[in-house]
């Protein structure tokens, strides 16, 4: 049974993720409404006093301020957990032991290949494009939107803010429960069957669409509005994989830095100011969503620009993991045997050659 279930995974192992990832978030999207989780988190947000933030500590502060939000705290994490549970589902299926001991080994600062120095100026570079990108984003709220609806104080290099900004990078619940999927398992191998460019615009796409059972209140503003918020939405979350690809890849495939960015562009820091999207005027929304997206897209033009496509990516410095060639390797296994997993070198530089990267 068990070889069965690989060797079918093993055909198609990013489809099986994606799909099962999403079919898990939509079953657990049904006792999320019917609990109405999302009304008793942003009631417990209300009586704590707390400002929305989405890291795990303010999520923690709220559930010992109000007990009765844990349900719904619980069900919202399990929600947004489902890439993370289905890359090590998929991975330990058709991989094995050496594949999840790789999927876990992304958790770190940058690749052994990657010198320190290098290593440690990519982290910088990083953090300064992300907090820009959010300074821009509070710039253009503050021009775009009414003085009433758009509230933002100047942040002041203080202990108190790098904590904050240290628990924005590797404490918010989205990072934490997506980028293992995304950036850790989909990313390194759809980057050894398909150009940098074309998988992470691949990605990127799909990882937009996957929100969708986490955006189902947006149904609200009405069906068409909906599906052009979320067209918009998926748009931005593309063009910033562009340069989520990008520091990846620079680190030699980094795990880490993906939670990090995926933190800092939540913005539990609040660079980007404290808007109330909920209460907004449609087209206002409509605005802050373009405010978001328009700095990211020139980050990302000029990223594309700039490496010519290939996003900092080197089959050398940014090991192919995961790649077709292991995975066809999983549908084969002699009765009983074990399956050797390990690299194979020469199929992986013939794949590269096939497809010029």
């Amino acid at each position: 049974m068990l070889i069965r279930a690989r060797s079918v995974l093993a055909r198609h192992p990013f489809r099986w993720f994606y799909g099962l990832s999403l079919l898990l978030s939509l079953l657990l999207l049904v006792p999320f409404l019917l609990f109405a989780a999302d009304e008793r988190i942003a009631e417990g947000f209300a009586r704590s006093g707390l400002a929305y933030r989405t890291d795990l500590i303010t999520a923690a502060r709220v559930i010992w301020a109000v007990p009765a939000t844990l349900p719904g705290f619980l069900l919202a994490f399990s929600q947004i957990l489902a890439p993370d549970i289905m890359a090590f589902v998929v991975v330990a299926l058709v991989f094995g032991r050496s594949g999840v001991r790789r999927l876990a080994g992304g958790y770190r600062l940058w690749n052994p290949s990657v010198p320190w120095r290098r290593g440690a100026t990519v982290w910088l570079h990083c953090i300064f494009t992300f907090v820009g990108l959010s300074l821009i984003t509070a710039l253009l709220h503050s021009v775009l939107l009414p003085t009433a609806q758009f509230e933002w104080s100047p942040p002041h290099l203080t202990l108190s803010f790098l904590g904050t900004l240290l628990v924005a990078m590797f404490l918010d619940i989205g990072g934490i429960a997506e980028e293992t999927g995304w950036r850790g398992f989909a990313l390194p191998y759809l980057q050894s069957r398909f150009t940098p460019l074309r998988a992470t615009l691949i990605l990127g796409t799909l990882w937009g669409l996957w929100h969708l059972p986490l955006k189902a209140d947006w149904l609200s503003i009405g069906v068409g509005h909906a599906v052009l918020m979320l067209l918009l939405f998926t748009l931005r979350l593309t063009l910033l994989s562009v340069i989520m690809s990008y520091f990846y890849n620079r680190l030699g495939g980094s795990t880490l830095i993906a939670i990090a960015m995926h933190g800092l562009h939540n913005d539990s820091v609040q660079l980007q100011g404290i808007v109330d999207f909920d209460q907004l005027p449609v087209g206002q929304q409509f605005t802050v969503e373009g405010a978001l997206t328009l700095p990211i897209a020139a980050v990302a033009a000029y990223l594309i620009w700039r490496t010519r496509s290939q996003l900092a990516y080197s089959p050398k410095e940014v090991p192919p993991e995961f790649t077709g060639n292991e995975a066809l390797q999983a549908q084969t296994p002699s009765s009983g045997a074990h399956v050797d997993l390990a690299h194979d070198s020469h199929s992986i530089e013939a794949s590269h050659s096939r497809k010029g990267s």
